[in-house]
């Protein structure tokens, strides 16, 4: 019987990592998939933080927060400074719900968000005039010169937008699993299809190898067991790092299951995953390929008949120049 390392602990237990919002420029690969069909979460992060002048830092910040006793969000932002407070207001909306749905917890971030870009507008366009953004389109004309009203009006469209994305993992009342995501740039977005899903530097390269595996294994959110999950989503956080400067080696894991606390992936679980990856399953060049080069061969040679077919495949033959193919 496979055992896995796993430490019992909630997320708050983990205070002494700087939460993210905490500094001003973000780095990160947030990955969560389904397991034990769509009973049990596992989420994978980095710890990396960038910052303005182009400096990074590993070990610096947990990119995982609880909203909810059945929900978490991971965050992947260039707008670090806002994820606090968006998350804040997301929980404080949805303490009122014993069992929040899906959508009740999109809607949470996604009215967090919005409150969050009307304030930063506010502050960066309107402090002056001490109004508000819904305030400013609906009296604005009424209120302000034609002149002052078309001034503001090019200063807000011309502010920052925010750059905060986020990969929501929780259950529901009856203890379904589900994977979603939302942006301050775009809606509420269900995963809960492909069973995986990834934001962040890397996530491209996260979500191949992920449906990779899927392809190749039937590694589904249905037949995967938590042990294989744990090795696929660390295996694919791994990947990502070693493809994007940006994403720190240190990893964060979780394990969410409906009604618990989270757990942790224990470091040295993830160690030991880290050493499987880098013996067997990270992509490797095989050796003593040098008589591939021997297959070579012009397009005439393709389209001959089958005795000369039969040559290149049961005979080595030297490569063909350049000068051959002229």
């Amino acid at each position: 019987m496979r055992r896995c390392l796993v430490i019992n602990a909630s997320l708050q237990d983990r205070k002494y990592i700087t939460r993210v919002a905490d500094l001003r420029s973000s780095v990160t690969i947030c990955i969560g998939a389904l397991c034990n069909g769509g009973r049990t979460i596992v989420t994978a992060s980095d710890q990396m933080v960038g910052f303005s002048s182009g400096l990074s830092a590993d070990h610096l910040a947990l990119k995982v927060r609880q909203v909810h006793a059945n929900w978490q969000v991971l965050s992947a932002s260039n707008d670090a400074e806002y994820v606090t407070p968006i998350l804040d207001r997301a929980a404080t909306l949805l303490y009122k719900h014993d069992y929040p749905d899906q959508q009740q917890v999109i809607n949470a971030i996604g009215r967090a968000c919005d409150d969050k870009l009307h304030e930063h507008v506010k502050v960066k366009a309107l402090s002056k005039y001490n109004m508000s953004t819904r305030e400013f389109w609906l009296e604005g004309r009424k209120k302000l010169t034609d002149d002052v009203f078309n001034r503001l009006a090019v200063k807000i469209d011309a502010v920052k937008k925010l750059d905060c994305d986020f990969l929501v993992c929780g259950f529901e009342e009856f203890g379904d699993g589900h994977l979603c995501g939302i942006g301050t740039d775009h809606g509420g977005q269900n995963y809960d299809s492909p069973g995986f899903w990834a934001i962040g530097e890397g996530a491209d390269v996260a979500m191949n190898l992920m449906a990779y595996y899927a392809d190749r294994y039937m590694l589904t959110k249905h037949t995967c067991s938590l042990s294989d999950c744990l090795y696929l989503v660390s295996a694919a956080k791994f990947m990502a790092e070693q493809t994007h400067i940006a994403i720190g080696r240190e990893t964060a894991v979780t394990i969410c299951e409906f009604g618990k606390p989270s757990r942790w992936f224990a470091p040295t679980g993830i160690s030991m995953a880290r050493k499987k990856w880098e013996r067997e399953g990270s992509p490797k060049v095989p050796k003593n390929l040098f008589h591939l080069g021997e297959f070579v061969c012009t397009s005439e040679e393709l389209t001959t008949p089958s005795e000369r077919a039969i040559k290149l495949i049961g005979k080595r033959r030297p490569i063909i120049t350049g000068h051959e193919l002229g």
